[in-house]
């Protein structure tokens, strides 16, 4: 409809039957847009006049457009009031579009300009334009700026460091080296920043020296390590690229601790991705083989034999094996192992096998068996049968359910004698087996298990079936018998690879539609509860369910349903029980704040655990994506926004394996105030997934802020929040944002939205494969 209306009136405009002043002047946004687009397109004598106007526009997108126009449209005379804009646009994206325009029409009066604004109040934003216009002009006020001191001042050095890094100048690697010193910890994410932006390899030595350190926290290393890779990419002489990764290479163990050691062993890692490695990989792999997977600290060996995952190294298969059966730390054994299937697939059946039936270590062995039924491995059959009986339940769950997903009939007999065990969690594991196979002579023995004592077996016998067949029947064993009775014949299994592929479609919509469809979201509330993911589920329009602390064994979470725990998470022991049961069957765990310690910790503990500080947090911080491509991240942060977390009394993450958890959101802002910056990540329990977060969902908006006017509240929510023009439009027009507590009660942070519904995707995906 918009293409439409633009071709409507880029040709009323082109044949002079309506002057672009009148149809900026229209009612319709819609129009006013396109005669943007058509001024643009064709020109016009009074281009940059009616354009200029047009910034005054009371729709934030048409004075977006405008002031990008600008830049195509406009003249010299422009450049004052897009400083101007660059300075007072009332979002980030305007201010930006508006530097950007400044730089193309005389990129270096405008920064002339904005160098005469560095100080006070507009400092910072008058830094931040210049990180856009990158023009050396205003390079010495912004050195000035970057060396103030005092309350206050960080964000003056923040984004003087910005500004100065977005020059690329190598001349200024000494100037940012001093900055990795820095007491806040964003302004040396800032100084890293701008090492990297200089393109040139010697700026690797200080950052490989920062990475050594002792004490740097998580955030930073991530950023060191990033640094380091996009100079070695950036270097276009191949020799100097290979002389500083060899100096990179050299200094492995140089840092004086395994903690040294093993962040050294990650950056080669990182360095080789086989998705893009850079730089001379064999030397990489060769001091892994040798130094890493034969250092004495555990930590090193497990860092380094990940690295090797991540290279893809198929020369590494054999030494990946020998630690896998043979290391004396479980830890390494389990990592090694996930390796050495990795790079060698076929060549790993046998070291799978032989793991499941003799490792020492439940979690390995429960790992291996995991790995055979995600792989399809028929060869793992009769040893999967034979953990069926494994001493450690976890072990015997995970085994029947990777005899599921194999989908052999051998396994049938099997996981129907499972069904009579004692213990409930075998039982249900034998029920998901069964789920999984996709056999019909399972589904008497599902119909059978809907009326089992305990209701996590017998809800999980009622989902498979659902999700095997497309009926919505109730509980009751009856109407199941009464449906096979009469659809049993002729019974075909639904086509889960047709929905898969649908699934691929499922987007970020405000009104997801199939992300949430038919999907049993459980959320656990406890008493005096620090958050309520289930007012954000209601606004949206999506159904759950609500269990509290010493139900939850009986609500019956099963495989394919999606189990939000409210901080504070705090539950009893058959809680435990029930959740360990659920994760290691496949089920989807996502924790909020106190949840880590109460709800993760205790049902999975060893590999994250409560960062311990002094004080209660109590903060807003800023948050980043880390620097890592991820699925949990895809499509969650818009261009233009700045999300921010919502603490209070928050459980930051501290993380105990590295090689395990997965970093998605951290905080340089909160590392510097807190020690600990690390906001959300994931990890994998036998066939599930566990998700946390340190922040409270249903704070995230505006209910903290002091927002005064209207105009703030709008900017808020496009910058902060993740709106878009049209869904901002449409909320003014309704008058939403004229008064704090109705702009509270109908706005969210959409970034966190997204990232929970990212998390339902994945879990559809992976029910479906």
């Amino acid at each position: 409809m918009r293409r439409l209306l633009g071709l409507l009136v880029a040709t009323a405009f082109a044949a002079g039957e309506e002057a672009p002043e009148v149809l900026l002047q229209s009612k319709d946004v819609g129009i006013r847009l396109a005669a943007i687009r058509a001024i643009v397109e064709k020109g016009s004598p009074e281009a940059s006049s009616l354009l200029e106007k047009a910034t005054k526009d009371r729709d934030w997108e048409v004075v977006h457009r405008a002031v990008e126009a600008l830049g195509v449209r406009g003249t010299f005379d422009s450049i004052d009031l897009l400083v101007d804009l660059a300075l007072t646009g009332p979002t980030r994206s305007i201010r930006r579009a508006a530097a950007v325009s400044a730089k193309t029409l005389q990129g270096e009066t405008a920064a002339t300009a904005l160098g005469r604004r560095l100080r006070g109040d507009e400092a910072v934003r008058a830094a931040e334009a210049l990180a856009v216009l990158a023009e050396p002009v205003a390079a010495k006020d912004l050195e000035r700026m970057a060396k103030r001191k005092g309350k206050g001042a960080e964000a003056e050095r923040l984004a003087a460091v910005g500004a100065l890094g977005a020059l690329g100048d190598p001349q200024r690697i000494p100037f940012f080296v001093e900055y990795l010193k820095d007491e806040d910890c964003r302004v040396r994410a800032a100084a890293v920043a701008a090492l990297a932006a200089t393109r040139d390899s010697s700026a690797i030595a200080p950052l490989r020296d920062g990475l050594n350190a002792a004490g740097i926290p998580d955030v930073m290393a991530r950023r060191h390590g990033a640094a380091i890779r996009a100079l070695l990419a950036a270097e276009t002489d191949v020799r100097k690229r290979d002389f500083a990764a060899q100096m990179l290479v050299s200094s492995f163990g140089m840092g004086g601790t395994p903690e040294a050691a093993a962040r050294m062993a990650r950056l080669l890692g990182v360095l080789g991705d086989a998705k893009a490695p850079v730089g001379p990989v064999d030397d990489y792999a060769k001091v892994l083989l040798s130094a890493g997977t034969g250092h004495a600290d555990a930590r090193v060996r497990r860092a380094s034999v990940r690295a090797l995952e991540l290279m893809g190294r198929a020369d590494a298969f054999q030494r990946l094996a020998a630690l896998a059966a043979g290391d004396a730390d479980a830890g390494v054994r389990f990592h090694a192992l996930r390796a050495a299937v990795h790079v060698g697939p076929d060549a790993a059946k046998e070291i799978l096998i032989d793991r499941v039936a003799h490792d020492a270590e439940p979690a390995v062995r429960e790992e291996a068996a995991v790995i055979l039924g995600r792989r399809r491995v028929a060869e793992g059959v009769p040893v999967l049968v034979e953990a069926l009986s494994d001493k450690q339940w976890e072990v015997s769950v995970s085994a029947a359910v990777s005899l599921g997903k194999i989908r052999d009939p051998r396994a049938l007999p099997a996981l129907v004698r499972l069904l009579g065990d004692k213990d409930w969690r075998r039982r249900g594991g034998a029920v998901v087996g069964l789920g999984w196979i996709r056999r019909k002579e399972a589904i008497p023995h599902l119909i059978d298990m809907t009326r089992d004592k305990e209701p996590a077996v017998a809800r999980t016998a009622v989902e498979f079936l659902r999700h095997a067949s497309g009926q919505k029947l109730d509980e009751n064993v009856k109407s199941w018998r009464t449906w096979w009775e009469t659809s049993g014949p002729n019974f075909s299994f639904r086509d889960r690879d047709a929905e898969a592929r649908d699934a691929k479609k499922y987007g970020y919509a405000i009104n997801p539609g199939k992300v949430y469809e038919d999907l049993d979201i459980v959320v656990l509330v406890t008493r005096g509860g620090g958050d309520n993911i289930q007012d954000l589920l209601t606004m949206y329009g999506i159904e759950h369910r609500i269990t509290r602390a010493a139900s939850v064994q009986k609500c019956g979470l099963h495989p394919h349903s999606l189990f939000v725990v409210n901080c504070p998470g705090e539950i009893n022991e058959k809680d435990v029980e029930a959740i360990q049961f659920y994760v290691h069957a496949g089920g989807y765990l996502f924790g909020s704040c106190w949840a880590l310690k109460e709800t993760i910790e205790r049902c999975f503990p060893g590999v994250v655990r409560k960062y311990e500080t002094r004080a209660q947090i109590l903060d807003i911080v800023y948050a980043e994506p880390v620097p890592t491509e991820s699925p949990f991240t895809a499509g969650v942060f818009g261009e233009g926004c700045q999300p921010f977390y919502m603490l209070e009394g928050a459980h930051l993450i501290e993380v105990l394996d590295p090689e395990r958890f997965e970093v998605l959101i951290d905080s340089p802002d909160t590392a510097t105030r807190w020690g600990e910056g690390n906001l959300a990540g994931w990890f994998t329990i036998g066939h599930g997934l566990v998700l946390d977060s340190a922040n409270h969902f249903d704070l995230q908006g505006m209910i903290r802020m002091k927002l005064g006017e209207e105009k703030e509240r709008m900017a808020f929510a496009m910058d902060h929040l993740g709106y878009d023009y049209a869904e901002l439009r449409k909320l003014r027009d309704e008058g939403v944002f004229q008064k704090q507590p109705l702009a509270i009660k109908r706005t969210r942070d959409l970034t966190i939205f997204r990232f929970i519904t990212t998390f339902v995707r994945q879990k559809r995906l992976a029910d479906d494969q």
